[in-house]
């Protein structure tokens, strides 16, 4: 039984496909110092999943992020979707040793962050401080991480699969790992694409942490799963968030 619409995707893992038949040189993803169309974010895909795989990361293994808003945060979700890995964001905003805790609670398989991240974990001795992989947003590419580019075969993960983890506020105890499967996550922005948006994709700008699944599933997912296009937006200064708006 498929809890998807006929139009949409089994997974996330078949995102692109529809914009990249349709308008492969429409922009799908953007932040302050990348813009990459449907053609190039596949490619940024493909490496990544190769990269992934390099890191011996393999189907059910889980990968922990800790980026800014950024191209680099969609490319890797994608990309463990593709690969069968378990996306688990962590807020680049948490003080060290809270992030340590949730990559201790959650055993990833590979930390990816920014350098400061991995240099600020590493001294907190994290149980996977051998696999910390250190990408520079400012790489036109995946750097570290890029790897040779996957060809499309045609297979895809189980969409049932568990395939991220959320974590809870931790609010009322620890932080607790809510697990969501690919054909899941497509749900909400279906139905908002389809109930709302007459399933045109559109210009979805994100302001929002991007390391809290919700906001991934109801931004760039969202978007892309209309053929449209997602703004990631790092800089939360009053100013340089109306300039963005402005521009973008």
């Amino acid at each position: 039984m498929t809890v998807a619409p006929p139009t949409t995707p089994s997974s996330v893992a078949g995102l692109l496909d529809a914009g990249l038949a349709r308008h492969p040189g429409k922009e799908a993803v953007v932040d302050g110092r990348h813009r990459l169309d449907y053609r190039t974010l596949d490619a940024w895909v493909r490496s990544a999943v190769g990269g992934l795989r390099s890191q011996g990361v393999g189907p059910g293994d889980r990968v922990a992020v800790s980026l800014p808003n950024s191209v680099h945060i969609v490319v890797l979700y994608l990309a463990c979707m593709r690969a069968g890995a378990v996306f688990i964001g962590v807020h680049p905003g948490l003080a060290p040793v809270e992030k340590a805790r949730l990559i201790d609670l959650t055993r990833p398989a590979l930390v990816v962050a920014t350098p400061a991240i991995v240099a600020d974990l590493a001294r907190l001795g994290s149980p996977v401080a051998g696999r910390h992989v250190a990408v520079d947003l400012a790489d036109a590419s995946m750097g570290v991480l890029a790897g040779p580019p996957v060809i499309d075969d045609g297979w895809r993960p189980d969409p049932s699969r568990p395939a991220a983890i959320a974590m809870t506020s931790g609010t009322t105890g620890v932080p607790k790992g809510v697990v969501h499967d690919q054909a899941h996550m497509l749900l909400p922005p279906s139905v908002i694409l389809h109930h709302r948006m007459g399933g045109r994709g559109e210009r979805v700008g994100v302001h929002l942490p991007m390391t809290t699944l919700n906001v991934l599933i109801l931004g760039p997912v969202l978007a892309l799963l209309g053929g449209g296009t997602c703004i990631c937006i790092e800089d939360h200064a009053p100013l340089a968030l109306a300039a963005t708006l402005v521009e973008e």
